[in-house]
């Protein structure tokens, strides 16, 4: 069964990055047309354009987000520096020493 709290919150992220996508738009259309007199129609283009991008990249970022008791734990530099490294080779141990 769907979580609908979990539900809202997703749906709620993704209409906040479609506003914020919408006064993007607005401002480079208003931006394009005004101050650097472009065509509107080109100017519509190339907003839409740069607001997909926007949209795409703040949507993985808030899809990345995690806040409250499911966040991840951030490591202190002293465990960072404890942990191994993949890149050093790993020494091998036969059981026949």
């Amino acid at each position: 069964m769907i979580d609908l709290g979990d539900y809202a919150r997703k749906a709620f992220k993704f209409m906040i990055i479609g506003a914020i996508g919408a006064l993007v738009n607005w401002a480079l259309l208003y931006f394009f047309v005004e101050y650097l007199n472009v065509w509107y129609l080109t100017a519509e283009i190339v907003a839409t354009i740069i607001v997909f991008g926007v949209n795409f990249n703040g949507n993985i970022l808030i899809k990345n987000i995690k806040i409250g008791k499911n966040a991840p734990k951030m490591a202190s530099p002293p465990e960072i520096m404890k942990a191994e490294n993949p890149a050093e080779p790993q020494k091998v141990t036969s059981a026949n020493n």
